[in-house]
């Protein structure tokens, strides 16, 4: 899903706004967790004294309170940690490329698809496979786990990034993009499966369900500035 097809033609700004950006999305963390708590503490009192308005004693578990709470927070902490992760990823990425002054478009468009897309759609995708595998982290448990991830999200993923790099941060029309996709898609596929593998495993078998997000969101990081490096050599190569 880290796939980077190559700079967009943004225009550059200040290296200071990564910095500033960062620290926002630090920020944005804290407040978003304090809002969560006060909101469903708020929530939960409010309920508690209407039922008692009306002559009915009925009493909330705390658990069912403390589960809905560290839901929502496991939720944002997914979203906002592959927000960041893009973002220092792509931070990293342009440097190394040679990039003399940080494309901030760029930068918040990767941060963006990894906030809205990648934390959030994660976050469900392992629930959904505990789920179905009922918690198991037996080998052939775990095999088929990684399987089924490398046969459905792993392609979409890197489908939709393609796409989305195209037309929403290269801004390129629908031909460009179809081109672009129809040229590199096999190779970035090939290229994920050789890889990806290897760390589902890690994750599915090693990692509590709370931090799988977190992890594969660290190695995506990583494994976009490899695809950029890579990217650049081959481009020089062709040369």
């Amino acid at each position: 899903m880290a796939t980077v097809l190559g700079a967009a033609s943004t225009p550059p700004l200040e290296n200071k706004g990564s910095i500033f950006f960062c620290s926002l999305l630090l920020f944005s963390d804290f407040v978003l967790l304090s809002m969560w708590v006060f909101s469903y503490g708020f929530c939960y009192l409010y309920l508690i004294l209407n039922l008692k308005l009306f002559g009915v004693i009925v009493w909330i578990p705390k658990w069912v309170f403390l589960d809905l709470l560290f839901a929502s927070i496991s939720f944002g902490r997914a979203a906002l940690t592959a927000g960041l992760l893009a973002g220092v990823s792509d931070s990293v990425a342009q440097k190394l490329t040679g990039i003399q002054k940080l494309q901030l478009k760029r930068l918040l468009l990767k941060v963006l698809f990894g906030f809205a897309y990648g934390g959030p759609f994660g976050h469900y995708l392992h629930i959904l496979m505990d789920k179905i595998f009922k918690g198991k982290k037996d080998s052939k448990t775990v095999a088929r786990k990684v399987l089924l991830e490398q046969l459905t999200s792993n392609p979409w993923n890197n489908m939709l990034f393609m796409l989305y790099y195209g037309f929403i941060v290269e801004g390129r029309p629908w031909v460009q993009v179809k081109g672009k996709i129809k040229k590199d898609y096999p190779s970035v596929q090939l290229t994920s499966w050789m890889f990806w593998p290897i760390i589902g495993w890690v994750n599915h078998q090693y990692m509590p369900l709370q931090f799988r997000v977190i992890f594969h969101s660290s190695v995506a990081c990583c494994w976009g500035i490899f695809l950029n490096l890579r990217a650049r050599s081959l481009a020089l190569t062709n040369k």
